[in-house]
């Protein structure tokens, strides 16, 4: 998993344009590279759905070998929801409960177009409320949460 700075002069000699002003940093993988996986883990409570947010754009590095993404690429993620049985932090290992994928649009490689994306697994069939969902990018770079992308119905 890797972190971008958004501000800055760095990319591609220039900085990256970021017109929505929402943040500095940003996290995702280069699926071409390795298989990056992220996994957050929750106690869902007696919820039957659980909402996952997130804000998705295409971007390029002009570093460390990239550029990496061919232009006209659309971001996309899966989205799977596992039953985490007592608690444990991981990528998610138990039974699937719940899977999903989303996309975003294409982007200039140094320009971020940030597609906001929701989700809701349902968390029906988990043995003790725990439950961890996996990230998994398919094609693309860049994934951002905001403190309010996790939202129990």
């Amino acid at each position: 998993m890797d972190t971008l700075l958004i501000a800055g002069n760095q990319a591609s000699g220039h900085g990256y344009s970021d017109l929505s002003g929402k943040g500095e940093l940003c996290f995702g993988d280069a699926f071409t590279v390795e298989n990056d996986l992220i996994g957050l883990s929750f106690n869902v409570g007696s919820n039957p759905f659980m909402n996952v947010r997130a804000e998705i754009s295409s971007i390029d590095v002009s570093v460390f070998g990239g550029p990496f993404v061919k232009p006209g690429a659309v971001p996309t993620f899966k989205f799977t929801l596992f039953d985490d049985a007592n608690g444990n932090d991981g990528l998610g290992s138990g039974k699937m409960l719940d899977v999903g994928q989303v996309s975003g649009i294409a982007s200039s490689r140094d320009v971020f177009s940030w597609t906001e994306v929701t989700l809701p697994p349902s968390t029906i069939g988990n043995t003790d409320r725990n439950v961890t969902v996996r990230i998994d990018l398919l094609k693309v770079i860049m994934l951002r949460w905001t403190t309010s992308t996790l939202q129990l119905l």
